[in-house]
């Protein structure tokens, strides 16, 4: 096992000293666009999600929610090089951007850790911080769900990522019982998230896409530089399976509230985000 992590689990990511802060630079995007690896081998982590904005949220400084994590008072695994490994998986994932993030995942967990709206904002950022995993969601279970097919297996997902994956170092050179277990975690991954449902047998069911949710993620595409017409069209909405008329009716909704101004007349779109974000932190 610690073999496979040091040969095969080489993703860019690994934790820099000093890197834990809650802020976010000029170079940084939500979209991971390095080669693909098995970055996701890791778990959802959704109760260690759930502990560390909760104390984010009640105020406690990031310094020390990660001193908490690392010395056992906020996750329970026995062993500290794993609480470490945890932690920088859960660093990278969400703690690594602007700060609305941060607050828009501690106002979710509010609700509670298993609630529908922190799930999904967890599996946006889930999806967008791993390319394999972006691809695989936004290409082949996409294509499963509007073709009204929606059983996934592992061995389908191990076939669909030795396709992608080839002429990606990190995934050729992965044993079968490593790609199966890359994506066995994955598919688990979604299904904690609420993507799939099931145990042996995964169902695409659709997460929870609410006005907080698509907020949220509209804002991700607008800092990622999308504007215009593509806002509708942009793949990253498939991560909760909307397609370009079900992101305008959502947009359309949010506009009503006051929240953004959209407007499609034809194959005219209108879509002018809030000033505050096209700010940069």
């Amino acid at each position: 096992m610690k073999t496979f992590f040091r040969a095969e689990l080489q993703c860019p990511y690994i934790h820099r000293p000093g890197s834990e802060t809650i802020t976010s630079d000029a170079t940084f995007s939500f979209h991971d666009s390095s080669a693909f690896c098995a970055r996701n081998l890791i778990g959802a982590l959704v109760p260690e999600c759930g502990r560390v904005f909760a104390a984010l949220a009640n105020g406690v400084p990031i310094e020390e929610v990660r001193r908490l994590t690392l010395e056992g008072g906020l996750f329970t695994q026995s062993a500290r090089t794993t609480r470490q490994r945890f932690w920088q998986t859960i660093h990278y994932r969400y703690l690594r951007g602007p700060a609305w993030v941060i607050e828009d995942l501690c106002e979710a967990v509010r609700e509670g850790e298993r609630s529908p709206s922190f799930l999904s904002l967890l599996l946006v950022h889930y999806v967008l911080g791993d390319a394999l995993t972006y691809e695989l969601v936004t290409g082949f279970l996409w294509d499963r769900w509007r073709a009204g097919e929606p059983e996934i297996t592992v061995p389908e997902t191990v076939a669909e990522i030795r396709r992608i994956g080839s002429g990606h170092t990190r995934i050729t050179r992965l044993t079968k019982s490593s790609l199966e277990r890359l994506a066995t975690m994955i598919l688990g991954s979604l299904r904690d998230f609420g993507l799939l449902h099931g145990a042996k047998t995964k169902r695409l069911a659709g997460p929870a896409a609410s006005d907080r949710v698509v907020r949220h993620l509209a804002r991700i595409l607008v800092a990622d530089g999308v504007r215009g017409r593509d806002i509708l069209a942009d793949p990253a909405w498939r991560i909760l399976l909307l397609g370009p008329d079900e992101v305008a009716q959502r947009l359309h909704y949010l506009a009503q509230r006051g929240e953004v101004q959209f407007e499609r007349v034809g194959t005219t779109v209108v879509f002018i985000p809030p000033v505050a974000w096209l700010e940069v932190e």
